[in-house]
């Protein structure tokens, strides 16, 4: 039995059942995994449409709560507050519990974050699992 040999469009030899040379395949499976992945993969978002509205909320509280404590509320300082300090943390609720807020200046959110037992002590903080 005699095999006729196939040609694929480019020119080449058509190799085993198909119709297309080796490049030819390889290009045309390399095609279909593209476009099976681009409709697979979709980006993750960074947020829950729940915390996207809670960060919102959050600007509004921020900006009134630093409004309301102009100064540092760390003892024996005087310069301005430009952040808030969440002394249980900011997950879930917490974010938007003011009563756990507390206006800082830069310097001192940096200390409280690092020495964490000693802003505890000094009541600057709250354990989280209480």
């Amino acid at each position: 039995m005699i095999r006729s040999i196939k040609h694929c469009p480019c020119g080449n030899i058509a190799e085993g059942n198909t119709d297309y040379c080796a490049s030819c395949n390889s290009f045309a499976r390399r095609q279909e995994r593209q476009a099976t992945k681009s409709q697979i993969v979709k980006p993750v978002k960074k947020v829950t449409e729940k915390r996207a509205a809670q960060n919102r909320e959050y600007l509004t509280l921020r900006k009134q709560y630093l409004e309301l404590y102009p100064v540092c509320e760390v003892e024996d300082c005087h310069l301005k507050a430009t952040e808030i300090h969440h002394q249980r943390g900011r997950e879930n609720e917490r974010l938007l519990d003011t009563n756990y807020f507390m206006a800082v200046c830069h310097k001192h959110h940096g200390e409280i974050t690092e020495h964490s037992k000693e802003a505890e002590e000094k009541g600057y903080s709250v354990k989280r699992t209480i």
